[in-house]
């Protein structure tokens, strides 16, 4: 949460495929999802919850700059 830019918002965690929202895609594995203002989706994959967690925070840090 520290990473994330203050326009962001934390979405959700889950494992597996993601039938509810079709802009976040998973299979077998971690997916950790979140929104921008403008409502754009934003996910990092993993193969454990901490791993889906910090590569959405690598893609949060390169919208930062």
């Amino acid at each position: 949460m520290a990473a994330k830019p203050a326009d962001w918002r934390l979405m959700g965690v889950a494992c597996g495929p993601r039938e509810v929202d079709p802009n976040v895609h998973s299979g077998e594995e971690w997916c950790v999802w979140a929104r921008g203002p403008n409502r754009e989706p934003l996910e990092g994959r993993g193969s454990a919850p901490g791993d889906a967690l910090l590569a959405l925070t690598m893609r949060l840090k390169e919208l930062g700059g």
